[in-house]
Order: structure tokens, then sequence, then C-alpha cells
């Protein structure tokens, strides 16, 4: 079996992380869990771990010093960022570290489930010789997470584009489109969009807000915002605030 090893200052997380997946089931067994990077560096001399999943954020040595100390060290570990800040400076890190994934706290178990699924399907241990090889797919991984954090931080600039990214991250606009297409399924505009009206409905729900204190805050004309609102939640924004309003209006 595989083996992993989970290192988050927090209980609750590392003790999550142990009982949210089926890890068994995917031929992985935990060899442990370390509260800090120094512990887990002791741990990583005395066993072998074929998987590492860390948090950014630590006392003393933090997750990207000891990606970079793992990376170094033990260049067959794959390794899985996990973060509470929506930092462009900790996934760019990340992807010039070479890490096999990026998520962002609270945790979410199928986006953990896919993850772990495309570091398995990336090892060479789960690889047989019958399977297709493709060695940009982890590269391609890597860029959209950079992406899609980007554009977590960026989200209420009206004039946030692919070219903006492509710059930040030092590549091809045109790669970058293609990555992200094939990383997301879907275009980077239609998923900006999507991403946006998601955010409008929970301020719908969760504020007092006016519709163009909203388009504020998400970046959107609003203009368009009523008419993109009822395509995707086939109700206008009012009628979704007075059956989804959390909040006196």
């Amino acid at each position: 079996m595989l083996q992993l090893l989970i290192v988050d200052d927090s209980k609750w997380t590392r003790e999550g992380l142990a009982q949210v997946i089926d890890w068994s089931a995917l031929n992985i067994e935990i060899a442990g869990t370390c509260s800090n990077a120094l512990s887990a560096c002791e741990l990583l001399e005395s066993k072998h771990i074929d998987i590492l999943i860390t948090d950014i954020k630590m006392i003393g040595m933090d997750g990207l010093e000891l990606t970079e100390h793992v990376h170094n060290a033990y260049p067959h570990i794959k390794i899985i960022l996990i973060s509470a800040y929506r930092e462009f400076d900790y996934a760019y890190k990340a992807v010039q570290l070479g890490v096999s994934g990026y998520i962002l706290k609270p945790i979410d178990s199928e986006e953990m489930l896919k993850t772990i699924k495309s570091v398995l399907a990336d090892h060479p241990q789960t690889t047989t010789a019958s399977d297709p090889t493709d060695n940009s797919v982890s590269s391609v991984e890597k860029i959209v997470v950079a992406a899609k954090t980007y554009i977590d931080q960026h989200i209420y600039e009206q004039d946030m584009s692919l070219n903006d990214i492509a710059i930040e991250l030092h590549i091809n606009y045109y790669y970058l489109s293609k990555c992200f297409k094939k990383g997301e399924g879907i275009s980077f505009t239609k998923y900006v969009t999507n991403k946006r009206l998601q955010i409008a409905s929970e301020l719908l729900s969760d504020t007092n807000l006016h519709i163009y204190e909203i388009c504020e805050r998400i970046g959107m004309d609003p203009k368009n915002f009523h008419a993109l609102f009822r395509k995707k939640f086939n109700v206008t924004p009012q009628e979704y605030r007075k059956s989804h309003k959390k909040v006196e209006i």
C-alpha cells in the first residue's frame, strides 16, 4: 500500500482528513500524522512515504519550507498543499515546487478525493504498462489550480482577464486557455461567470445588499447581471432572495 503522511497543526484537521476518505479502498495507508513540519521531517527519515498532505501556515517551519525540503530530499513523494488562505503567491510557489494539488480550507471531501485519484493516476506504483501516459497532465492541473486561486483573489475586479493570469504565471495566453478548458471542462469566461453568480446568490440570501452593490462586489455589469442570473437559476435575483433569504430584508 502507498504510505500517506498528514501534517497540520490543527488536530481537528488531521483527524478529519484521516476519516473523511476511505484510504484503504484507494490502497493507501496512513503512515503517520504530525502537528508540525519538524516532526514530519523526523518521521520522513524513519519511514518510507509516498504521499504528503501538509498545511501551509504552521508555527516554525511552514508547509512551503517542508515542501521544498521534501522536493529536494525525497523527489518521489507526491505533495498536496492545504491552506485557509486564498493567496496567489502560495499557489504560484506551489506550481514552482511541483506540488500535485492545492486545496483550500474548509476541505471539500470530493475535491480531496479527486486530487488523490489524480495523484494515484500519476504514481508509478499505480500505473500499469497498458495505461496511457500523459506527462503534461500534472502540469496542466498545477496551472489550473494557480489560475483558479488567482480568480478567487480577483473575482471582484470587473476587468480581470485570462491575459492577466497568463502574465502572472509567465505562460502563453493560448496555452493557459487550453489548459483551463482541459482542466475544468469549460472556458475561462464561463467559469468566472458561474463563480460570480454563485457568490451573488450567497450575497442575496445572506445580506441586505442592493443588487448594484452585489454587482460591484462580484465585478459584474448590472446591465448583464439580471439576464445571466435568471439563465443560471431560472428566477430573477429578487425572486431568489425572497425564497432563499437568511436575514430580514
